[in-house]
């Protein structure tokens, strides 16, 4: 490199799959100058993404383009539907990833090219750039379980399939990577951005102008992270509920019955145990009184469903009538009993029992949950008193919302009608029918005396009525009248009279 690299400044960087030596300024700690040590992490950055969309590319170009192929010639393999569930929008991240590192490559050679007492800011815009463009990660990652358990249910299903991809796995391009290995690949990159944006601003100066940009970047890179974290906690929570769902609704058809559907993307799956269950529910007796009676059955096994909102009791159906099911169906589950978590009373400890739980449900039943052992138990009544601890927070919470809304917009709507009134007092001041009265003095000037109920002003003028009330001089003049002629008129809005001129 034609100078002498100091020990303490030497540092051995990957790109792609090239070895490149960078020296900087030797200095205490040995530890390299700042400019060397972002254009370190940029060359990382850039063989990291490099590394990234070969990987896409060849994906596409070795699994997904063959496959596709297949399921127009042969979709006895594999369908058609089957392909872009497992592939869901892997292309529409590699094309965003390919524009991407095109514009990263631009950066990194303008960074190497400049002047390093003299900065400007490049990756940080481009992040920013790009920063939104990364949201399809979503519908990938929230479909990721979905493409997984698919593939491997066409895998299942046809050997020649199998063979295809054994195949293919061995191209040397394909790098001995099965299809499983490229398709986990854009769920694990958009944590990678986060490390390595924090390790590009660890080595850049406050007040270096790439500082601000990466940092708004690296903001909202974490934002869709998150984004994607919950969307994918809800995707995740929707299936559990929808495979319960399924459960039921098939019970519910068995029996001709009414079923309503779990799925809402607020409800949580927080529990889902088998355990030995009694009803017990108060019976009628005969005779006049009718005296009420405890009714135990006997114990059944029970799937116990909690969610954030409700408890759930269901049954296996008796084999009988699962036999009527086709093998897809034939994990149907009766419903016994479904109670909103809110008006569930737990007795944790019933008659001293330290096997058993009670759940007191709305219409004087019970229902006695049998344990194996006391730390099922435990278990069991903690996650419970969890559930309906965190509900009746976020019921408090909701009320008060809503309380809050309310008085706002109450406060809102008297604010509106006090404006209302006051624009309605404005337009439509009262002038109210009065009697004016004109005559002309020795001098010729036209007075008014006006009798009436109280004082108005218009513009200029002013008009005093009630008895006693001054006499006005008009003007212009009206003209002459007779000191003993008198003449009435009648108020109207805009106008006292011809000799008044009222705006």
């Amino acid at each position: 490199m034609g100078q002498q690299v100091t020990k303490g400044s030497r540092r051995l960087l990957g790109r792609g799959r090239e070895a490149v030596l960078v020296h900087g300024e030797e200095e205490s700690g040995g530890e390299l100058h700042e400019s060397n040590q972002q254009l370190y992490i940029s060359r990382e950055v850039l063989a990291s993404e490099s590394s990234y969309v070969s990987s896409l590319n060849v994906c596409i170009s070795k699994y997904l383009e063959p496959l596709r192929a297949l399921s127009q010639s042969n979709g006895r393999v594999i369908s058609g539907h089957e392909v872009r569930t497992i592939f869901v929008n892997f292309e529409e991240i590699a094309a965003i990833h390919r524009r991407f590192l095109s514009d990263l490559e631009s950066a990194t050679e303008e960074l190497e090219r400049s002047d390093a007492s003299r900065p400007r800011p490049r990756f940080g815009p481009l992040f920013l750039s790009y920063a939104e463009s990364f949201r399809p990660y979503t519908n990938y990652v929230n479909n990721y379980n979905d493409a997984a358990s698919m593939l491997l249910s066409c895998q299942a299903k046809s050997p020649e399939l199998s063979n295809l991809l054994f195949e293919i796995k061995g191209d040397p391009d394909v790098k001995g990577l099965d299809l499983g290995a490229y398709l986990i690949m854009p769920v694990q990159r958009i944590p990678r951005y986060i490390m390595l944006l924090s390790e590009l601003l660890k080595s850049m100066d406050k007040r270096h102008p790439d500082y601000e940009p990466s940092t708004k970047a690296l903001s909202i890179i974490k934002e869709i992270a998150d984004f994607i974290n919950e969307e994918k906690r809800i995707a995740e929570q929707m299936n559990k509920l929808l495979e319960i769902d399924h459960r039921l609704s098939a019970g519910a058809r068995s029996h001709s019955q009414p079923f309503a559907t779990l799925l809402r993307r607020d409800r949580q799956v927080l529990s889902e145990c088998e355990f030995e269950c009694a009803l017990t529910e108060e019976a009628h007796g005969g005779g006049e009184k009718k005296k009420k009676k405890k009714k135990t059955s006997k114990r059944i096994d029970c799937h116990v469903v909690l969610l954030s909102d409700l408890v759930l009791i269901a049954a296996d159906l008796s084999s009988r009538v699962q036999a009527l099911f086709s093998s897809d169906e034939s994990f149907a589950w009766k419903e016994k009993e479904r109670a909103e978590l809110a008006s569930v009373i737990l007795d944790i400890n019933p008659d001293g029992s330290q096997s058993a739980s009670v759940l007191y449900v709305p219409g004087g039943r019970s229902w006695t949950i049998y344990f194996e052992s006391e730390a099922e138990k435990t278990r069991w009544d903690n996650t419970f008193t969890s559930a309906k601890e965190a509900l009746e927070a976020a019921q408090s919470v909701k009320r008060k919302e809503e309380e809050e809304e309310r008085q706002h917009e109450a406060k809102a709507e008297k604010k509106s009608k006090k404006k209302k009134r006051k624009e309605a007092k404005k337009q439509t001041l009262p002038v109210p029918t009065a009697v004016a009265l004109a005559r002309e003095d020795s001098a010729g000037n036209v007075k008014m005396e006006v009798s009436g109920a109280q004082w108005t002003k218009r513009t200029d003028v002013v008009v005093g009525m009630g008895e006693g009330a001054p006499l006005l001089a008009a003007s212009p003049p009206v003209a002459a009248a007779s000191s003993s002629e008198r003449e009435e008129i009648a108020l109207e809005e805009g106008g006292c009279c011809a000799a008044c001129t009222i705006a």
